[in-house]
Parts: C-alpha cells; structure tokens; sequence
C-alpha cells in the first residue's frame, strides 16, 4: 500500500496553520521548527528500519500531531494533542485501526518516555533527536528561555548546565540507528558541555 500523500499533505497544512496561529509566544522551543524536526527525523530513523510506507505513514502523522496540545496546555499536552489528531482524522474519514495508532504513538512521547514497539521507539527517538544534533547548544538556549518564562524561574548559566548535562546523561535512545549514530553524536554533545557525574 503506497503512502497516503494527500493525508499527510493535509495534516501537515494543518498542524502548520494551528501552530503558527494559535501556540503561545513563550514557546521558543516547542513550536512549529521541532514539530518539523521531529518530522524529518521520523523519516531519517525510519527509512533505517525498512518500514512499509504505510507504517511509515502512521508514525509520521503522529510526528506532526505529538506537539500540538501545546496551544491549549503545557502540562498534559500529550492529552490534548491527541484530542486535536483524534478530531481531525476522523473528520477526515481516516481508517480508525491508524487513528488508534497515533494516539498511543503521540502517548509514547510523554517523559519519561517508555516506548513498547519500534514504531514508539522511532518517534521517541525523533522527538530527542536534537540531543545529537551539531547545534545542540541552540536547542538547549531555546528551551531554557522557554522554561524561564513559562515557568518564571531564572536559571544560572551553571544550574542549566547541571539540569542539561542530567538529561543527556539519563536519556536513551531505543532504536538501533539511535543506540548507535545518534548515541554517538550525543556523546559529541556531552564532551562538549564537559558534563562530569
């Protein structure tokens, strides 16, 4: 079964037209360029995974939907987002079996993240691909200013260092192609921090 482009075009238009106009300015981090991220990610991981398109096709709608509670909650966005997927699909007439899909992959997100198959562990993988990314210090800068105004709490340069260096240390990535490449590049990433535990 080939990919279904005109629904991924659609949800695409449309989660671009929801987070551009409705997510809050505090939201420097989680916006629509990780939602894109995350997209692409899912397609890099899982073109790795030899993935029917169709399996493929599934996990990339969950991509564009994971996030998008946060135009209506931080904490528990998760919920809200699969509300928001949820309506959307089934206006749209999408196969239910593939809606029930996305919404326990967008569930998969929530952290700690504890995914149960490979489908939840690529989307989890994409989700914290910025972990391994060469700009990762940008990502970083961008959440910290997002949880400074969301959570009106001012971090020390050292007290954000420590609170990074603790995330990249406990965090996991579960698909071969993360334990492997992306682990690789996000030890890159902890040398660079010079995080010692």
């Amino acid at each position: 079964m080939n990919i279904d482009q005109n629904m991924v075009t659609k949800v695409s238009a449309y989660v671009i037209h929801l987070l551009t106009q409705h997510l809050p300015s505090y939201l420097h981090f989680h916006n629509l360029s990780h939602t894109k991220d995350v997209v692409n990610a899912v397609g890099e991981i899982g073109n790795t995974q030899q993935l029917s398109k169709n399996d493929l096709e599934i996990i990339e709608i969950a991509a564009w939907f994971h996030d998008t509670g946060y135009c209506k909650a931080y904490v528990g966005h998760e919920e809200e987002s699969k509300k928001i997927a949820f309506d959307f699909l089934g206006f749209e007439g999408y196969p239910k079996p593939k809606i029930e899909a996305i919404m326990t992959l967008i569930e998969s997100t929530k952290y700690p993240q504890k995914p149960t198959n490979l489908f939840e562990m690529i989307l989890c993988d994409a989700d914290l691909f910025h972990l391994s990314c060469e700009d990762y210090d940008k990502h970083e800068q961008r959440l910290r200013i997002e949880w400074e105004e969301f959570f009106n709490k001012n971090y020390s340069d050292k007290e954000w260092a420590k609170e990074n260096c603790e995330m990249l240390h406990l965090h996991q990535y579960f698909t071969d192609y993360g334990k492997t490449i992306l682990q690789e590049k996000k030890e890159i990433n902890i040398n660079k921090m010079q995080c010692r535990f």
